[in-house]
């Protein structure tokens, strides 16, 4: 019998590897019928099926699916074969596909051949040819593969889960990308400067509604979805285009496009974003809804115009990370206090700033999501819209449209607020506030009853005040309508599958910009790197916030316009912390790490007071 089928046998390899306990041995060996039984079953309409044996379901596909809980977490497929792997002499491996080279996985063997065998080339060292596979006892599989390549072959197992991800994001795109480079690339010269661009063959040719160019982009939304990427980046180069995606806020180059290809490709990105493929010159936006994985998931694309062609990028918005409960935001408890009584107001402006890319959409849909209710007409402009919800009325502007009344009126923030508020408002979300019509617009829409939402571009989030009275509104007025102000950044976590606490001193903290005083050292959390995070030592991201109520000793600073440090000191006497300071809290309780609380923020010199440490069941925190 396999060993992959011999349910006794895996049992004791879990059980001597300290993978199970004597509860998870037992159950293992009582569900031995019911194990069997399903692996008949799903076997025999596989074989009806057709389907490849090595495809076929296993004993240890059905115990994975069990999840049972032994002394070292969840027992998962990939668990319980590099125990098999340990147990039979292999080495084991994960299967990371920004490890791996797309070119070498799929140039070394033919797709058919790998995937109906279930085998990934790794990598080639001294002249050994390293082969992932899930049942290394094929032993004519490999002197195949050794005939075929030419090479020596060495077995590295891995899991089928991986291997099945593996084949199909990389030879779901490399077969198409190929495919259309053979049917439509007659000759390509390498180019030395922009003016040999005419040598390429003329890109009309290759046409985006080539079925092999459909099939590339399709992969590549579908990979981008399984690496948890929120953008991906399509860069023509001068020989061949980069594809990138950015996977907790860090990019990562991932495959290259033929050069010729790339307007096809970004052409069908264009053609699914229903934006003017004709129209290469200038920038464009769009927006695409997929249906990937029984979920959906919308995107929004934009193109430039560069040297050797338009680059796009596409934002993916993952409806789960868009609208998020407040309480997983990153608030402290003080903060979301705060925040959740500006909400609750029936007027008011509250204002949320940060650079691009630090969460402010998912926060103002998350707010205004527990404001929708049916009694409240919500209203947003943006630019674009980031994400369809039915309980919102959306809008998106278009600077290049004019109004049919008046044709030098644009179809921007401030001309399309006007618009809104004749029709009977309650909450107004304002995508960004970016000129004198629009904060005065806002101004006005406080002042009539309608609570309104908009983001500003300021490092800090006092520093909203400032930009509101720049754009010309009389302080008194700001001061008025003021209901809140916050300021936002995001970190990453340190990675719960890999993090381990390790002491630091005082005194190196200190030299690194903080103030701590206390004991000598203290303990932290950070991430030693393994497959989930891909040896970062991070998994996902969390907002860290500042957040300041106005109230009427703040207001009246603002109509007195006093200097920004009065301002500060009274926000302070009422329990405002800065985003250092919050950014602090959890890298001592073990959320982020030092050097991502380095990366998002800074001390503000006015409150860089000594903060005193000391520990409570294990955790530092601020006395």
């Amino acid at each position: 019998m396999n060993i992959y089928d011999d349910v006794t046998t895996i049992a004791e390899i879990l059980y001597s590897q300290g993978l199970l306990d004597d509860a998870g041995l037992l159950r293992i060996q009582e569900a031995e019928v019911y194990v069997m039984d399903r692996v008949a079953q799903d076997r025999a309409r596989q074989v009806k099926d057709g389907v490849p044996h090595a495809h076929h379901t296993t004993a240890v596909d059905v115990i994975a699916e069990m999840k049972l809980n032994g002394p070292r977490g969840t027992l998962t497929e990939s668990a319980i074969v590099q125990a098999i792997a340990t147990h039979r002499g292999y080495p084991f491996r994960r299967l990371d596909p920004l490890e791996l080279d797309p070119d070498f996985v799929t140039r070394t063997l033919p797709q058919k051949f790998a995937d109906r065998y279930l085998l990934v080339p790794v990598e080639e060292v001294n002249k050994t040819l390293r082969v992932a596979m899930y049942d290394a006892s094929q032993k004519e599989v490999l002197e195949d593969v050794a005939r075929v390549s030419g090479r020596q072959v060495e077995v590295i197992m891995a899991s089928k889960e991986d291997i099945m991800k593996i084949l199909l994001e990389f030879h779901g795109f490399k077969s198409s990308i190929r495919a259309a480079e053979e049917k439509h690339v007659k000759y390509f010269a390498e180019l030395s400067d922009l003016e040999r661009l005419a040598e390429v063959k003329s890109l009309e040719e290759i046409s985006h509604t080539d079925k092999n160019i459909r099939t590339a982009v399709d992969a590549t939304f579908r990979r981008a979805v399984s690496l948890r990427a929120s953008d991906i980046h399509v860069e023509p180069k001068r020989g061949k285009s980069v594809l990138r995606m950015r996977i907790d806020g860090v990019l990562h180059d991932i495959d290259r496009i033929p050069a010729p290809l790339h307007q096809a490709f970004v052409s069908r990105i264009k053609g699914m974003a229903a934006m003017d493929i004709a129209e290469k010159r200038r920038p464009q936006d769009g927006r695409i809804k997929l249906n990937l994985r029984k979920k959906e998931v919308e995107v929004r694309v934009s193109t430039v115009p560069t040297a050797f062609g338009e680059k796009a990028v596409c934002r993916l918005q993952d409806p789960d990370l868009l609208f998020m409960d407040l309480e997983e935001l990153g608030f402290t408890p003080y903060d979301l206090t705060l925040f959740q009584g500006f909400i609750t107001r029936p007027y008011g402006i509250i204002l949320v700033t940060g650079p691009t890319g630090s969460g402010k959409t998912t926060t103002l849909y998350s707010a205004l999501r527990v404001i929708a209710t049916p009694d409240r007409n919500v209203t947003t402009i943006e630019d674009p819209v980031e994400m369809v919800y039915d309980r919102f009325n959306q809008i998106s502007v278009n600077p290049a449209v004019s109004m049919l009344h008046d044709q030098t009126e644009r179809m921007t923030f401030g001309p399309m607020l006007r618009h809104v508020m004749r029709q009977d408002p309650d909450v107004i979300m304002i995508g960004e506030i970016r000129d004198e019509e629009t904060a005065q617009l806002a101004v006005q829409a406080a002042l009539t009853g309608h609570l309104v939402f908009s983001t500003l571009h300021t490092n800090d989030a006092l520093g909203a005040i400032n930009r509101m009275l720049d754009l010309g509104v009389p302080s008194f007025l700001l001061a008025g309508t003021l209901t809140g102000l916050l300021a936002q950044r995001l970190m990453r976590k340190v990675c719960p599958a890999c993090e381990e606490s390790y002491t630091v001193s005082l005194k190196t903290l200190n030299t690194q910009g903080f103030n701590f005083e206390g004991p000598e050292a203290i303990t932290l959390k950070r991430g030693r790197g393994c497959f989930q995070c891909r040896d970062t030592g991070y998994y996902k991201r969390e907002s860290v916030y500042e957040v300041v109520g106005i109230d009427e000793d703040i207001a009246k600073l603002i109509t007195d316009q006093p200097e920004m440090g009065a301002i500060k000191d009274a926000a302070r006497k009422k329990g405002f912390s800065t985003i250092w300071e919050n950014a602090v809290r959890k890298m001592l309780s073990g959320i982020t790490t030092v050097e991502e609380v380095l990366r998002v923020a800074k001390p503000d010199p006015r409150f860089n007071e000594p903060i005193h440490l000391r520990e409570t069941a294990g955790v530092w925190h601020q006395a």
